[in-house]
């Protein structure tokens, strides 16, 4: 299942969020061999930090160093590696620990209780919109003159509204009529700590019946293209945060393929909630999810797609794509399909 894929991700990391509440105590809820972190925080006085991206939880004193890898069996205390008898799982939401990560780390955790109610695990808290081109680039040109460009910047401001009514936290590439290159798209990505990447386009054909809205998502990437200079910069510097030091090789192909193996899914899932929204709502021509190793898909490190809402050369949909009134169904089609995503 892509869930279950997603969440067996990465390795320890300096995270973000914190977990327990201060909250009266009361038992550990055990089902077959199974205890609720919420529980157990609760029970035993113990406070959690958790990171969306890195899908990991940590506890920690001056001592120790607990981290826990949502989907995996492996828990690392301090330098030593722990297996637990199951992996750490979500259940709507919650995490579900094995019964014997009580016997590993109650001897080794003391910590107060922090003040925040929310035991729930965000899957998505940072959104990346990249509207295409810009600039000098004007991207495809309409037979009525119609830029990709200004086309894929509306559409990408009010996204970027939309989302951040849904309670997303929104960067855009570009705000404005700017030039970017794919290398400077690719890099905001790397420095914001954001969970999905989002470029938007619009097409165009020599053959000009053709029309629809399509979404790309990562095909598979060859030796050669996993090792391009920007995606090992953008894994070194991840790397990097998450141990404290350059790591070492087998530590970097290890967490290189995981990385890959988890955003080629999800990205996949993504696409598919976008198509089945955007059809939706716009009532376009489907062309469904395809893929490609697209410069901005390959080089990120989370979950990418590229999605093309159109084509500026078939008559009809350049007048559709110039109309505010069509561009708002294309943002709430897209909006859509990224929370029906988020609370998957």
């Amino acid at each position: 299942m892509l869930v279950k894929r997603a969440l067996f991700f990465i390795i320890l990391i300096v995270l973000s969020l914190s977990g327990c509440a201060t909250v009266q105590r009361r038992t550990i809820v055990e089902k077959k061999n199974e205890i609720f972190l919420k529980d157990f925080c609760q029970h035993y006085g113990l406070s959690w930090e958790w990171d969306h991206v890195s899908q990991t939880i940590r506890f920690s004193d001056k001592n120790n160093e607990i981290s826990l890898l949502l989907g995996s069996r492996v828990m690392f205390v301090g330098d030593k590696k722990i297996f637990l008898s199951a992996p750490v799982v979500l259940r709507e939401s919650l995490v579900v620990l094995p019964r014997d990560f009580l016997q590993f780390i109650v001897i080794h955790v003391r910590v107060k209780i922090k003040d925040d109610t929310d035991y729930k695990i965000l899957k998505v808290k940072k959104i990346i919109i990249d509207a295409g081109h810009g600039g000098h680039d004007p991207g495809a040109i309409g037979g009525d003159k119609t830029y990709e460009k200004d086309i894929v910047l509306a559409i990408a401001r009010g996204l970027k509204n939309f989302l951040e009514k849904e309670g997303f936290e929104v960067q855009l590439t570009r705000g404005d009529d700017r030039f970017l290159s794919l290398k400077e798209r690719s890099e905001i990505s790397a420095n914001i700590d954001a969970d999905l990447f989002i470029s938007i386009h619009a097409n165009a054909s020599l053959n000009k019946r053709v029309q629809g809205i399509e979404v790309f998502s990562l095909k598979d990437l060859s030796e050669e293209q996993k090792g391009e200079e920007q995606l090992l910069s953008h894994e070194r510097t991840f790397l990097k945060r998450v141990t404290g030091k350059s790591p070492d090789q087998p530590l970097r192909e290890i967490v290189s393929d995981m990385l890959y193996t988890y955003k080629q899914a999800e990205s996949e899932a993504l696409a598919r909630n976008i198509v089945k929204e955007s059809i939706q709502y716009t009532r376009a021509v489907n062309r469904g999810v395809k893929y490609a190793q697209f410069y901005v898909l390959r080089n990120t490190l989370i979950p990418a797609i590229l999605i093309e809402v159109g084509f500026l050369s078939h008559k009809q949909e350049e007048r559709s794509l110039k109309k505010a009134s069509y561009q708002q169904k294309i943002i709430e089609g897209i909006g859509k399909g990224i929370v029906s995503y988020a609370n998957n």
